[in-house]
């Protein structure tokens, strides 16, 4: 999701070099997909988590530690070197996000997808508003997307509606916070 939220943020963003734009996309998606993958892989590798479904809240621990670690180094990465304020904010919100996560996992679980879903929908709608961008189709899809995700994870019964609509505010509204205020 942040992949695709940097792709955004960067079409609209006339002052950043192609060049600069690839190397942005590639920070994004090294520290914010591929790590994480990466270490569920090596923690199911080292039986340290039983499946990679995550479907035990307590065996997501460790995962979400783990992508909080990367997601704030992505953040620090791109705030310090890189002119992209408003992707600085947004990978901050979604650091906050999991950090959220993290801490209402050891109460129930939530549904990460639907975090990753809301923090999406959450950046791009309040970038678009403070920054003017037009975003109608793009907002219609991740609402369709949004929606067919959360039907996908309740007709599996990974979720229950509670989770789901937890998980997309808790990645909704860490991005007001960042991008607003």
């Amino acid at each position: 999701m942040p992949t695709y939220g940097a792709f955004f943020l960067l079409r609209h963003d006339l002052f950043i070099s192609e060049e600069l734009r690839g190397m942005i996309l590639f920070y994004v998606f090294f520290f914010s997909f591929l790590l994480p993958v990466l270490n569920i892989l090596f923690l199911w590798y080292r039986k340290a988590i039983s499946s990679l479904y995550l479907h035990d809240r307590k065996e997501r621990v460790l995962p979400y530690v783990a992508t909080l670690v990367v997601y704030l180094v992505s953040w620090y990465m791109i705030r310090a070197q890189l002119p992209a304020p408003s992707l600085s904010a947004a990978m901050l919100g979604a650091s906050m996000a999991v950090a959220v996560t993290l801490m209402a996992n050891f109460f129930y679980k939530v549904s990460a997808h639907m975090v990753g879903i809301g923090g999406l929908t959450g950046a791009i709608f309040f970038l678009s508003i403070s920054q003017g961008y037009a975003t109608i189709p793009e907002m219609a899809g991740l609402f369709i997307a949004a929606g067919v995700l959360a039907g996908a994870r309740l007709h599996q019964e990974a979720h229950s509606p509670f989770e789901i609509w937890t998980g997309y505010l808790l990645g909704w509204a860490p991005q007001v916070v960042f991008l607003f205020l």
